[in-house]
């Protein structure tokens, strides 16, 4: 039978969840926004595609801290 978890796993595991959606989160959600900011702030497409661009890069750099939290904290099961 599997323990129940802690307090503090539920609170971490909430907060990884919470910065995972924040790093991913722009490159699926932009597309359905980014034409009514375009208007609004009246971009050309290049910097339209720039900010999509930016959103993708970001989460491309999220993998190596990642990375780093499994390597520094550990994996416990």
């Amino acid at each position: 039978m599997l323990e129940r978890p802690t307090t503090f796993t539920l609170a971490v595991s909430f907060l990884t969840a919470i910065l995972v959606a924040n790093m991913s989160g722009p490159q699926y959600v932009y597309p359905a926004f980014g034409t009514s900011l375009t208007t609004k702030f009246n971009w050309s497409a290049l910097e339209n595609s720039l900010v999509s661009t930016a959103s993708f890069v970001g989460v491309s750099f999220s993998g190596p801290l990642c990375a780093w939290m499994v390597e520094y904290l550990g994996i416990s099961g």
